[in-house]
C-alpha cells in the first residue's frame, strides 16, 4: 500500500517494524523448538533417529532469526513488485545448500563429519546467506531510498499491531 501510495516514509518503517518482528518472531520460534527438544523422547523414535534430529534442530534454530529478518525483507521487496530478486536469491539459496549439506555432514575440507548436526549448520548457514542477499540487494538496488535510515529505530507498536493483523492470518495459514 506505501508502494501504490508512493510513501517511501510509510514502506520504510514498516520494513524497520518488519524486521523487529522478524528477529522476535525467529528467536521465539529458536527458543521454543530448542525447549521442546526433551519432548522429542516422548515420540516413541529410534535412538539413532532421536540424536540425529535433536542434533539438526539444535544447530538449526541458530538461522531462524535470519529467517525472520529474511522474511522481512522478502516481503518488502515484493511490496515493491521486485518478486524476480526473491526467486533468484531462493534458487541460490537452493544451490548453496546442497554443496554446504555435503561439507558439513561428511565432513569435508578438514572439517569433523557432523551428520545429522552438519545438515543444521548448514541450512543455518544458507538462512543467514539469504538474509545477506536480501539485504545486499536492497541496498544495492534502487529500493535503498526506500528503505532505511542508518539510525536507531525502536519498536512501534502501531506498525507492528497493523503488521501482525495482516500477517497473522497469513502465518497461520
Amino acid at each position: 500500500q506505501a508502494f501504490g501510495r508512493g510513501d517511501k516514509d510509510d514502506g520504510r518503517c514498516f520494513l524497520h517494524q518488519g524486521l523487529w518482528l522478524g528477529v522476535l518472531l525467529g528467536a521465539g520460534v529458536a527458543l521454543l523448538v530448542f525447549a521442546s527438544l526433551p519432548l522429542l523422547s516422548l515420540m516413541g523414535i529410534d535412538e539413532e533417529l532421536l540424536s540425529i534430529s535433536r542434533h539438526y534442530l539444535s544447530w538449526i534454530v541458530l538461522g531462524l532469526p535470519c529467517a525472520g529478518l529474511y522474511q522481512a525483507m522478502r516481503s518488502f521487496v515484493e511490496g515493491y513488485a521486485r518478486a524476480k530478486a526473491v526467486m533468484l536469491i531462493n534458487v541460490f539459496a537452493l544451490l548453496a545448500n546442497i554443496p554446504l549439506n555435503y561439507i558439513f555432514i561428511f565432513g569435508k575440507w578438514g572439517l569433523p563429519v557432523m551428520g545429522g548436526a552438519g545438515c543444521g549448520v548448514a541450512s543455518a548457514l544458507v538462512l543467514l546467506l539469504m538474509a545477506l542477499l536480501m539485504l545486499l540487494y536492497i541496498l544495492m538496488s534502487k529500493l535503498k531510498d526506500h528503505s532505511f535510515v542508518w539510525a536507531w529505530v525502536g519498536l512501534d507498536f502501531s506498525y507492528l499491531s497493523r503488521l501482525m493483523m495482516i500477517g497473522l492470518p497469513i502465518g497461520l495459514s
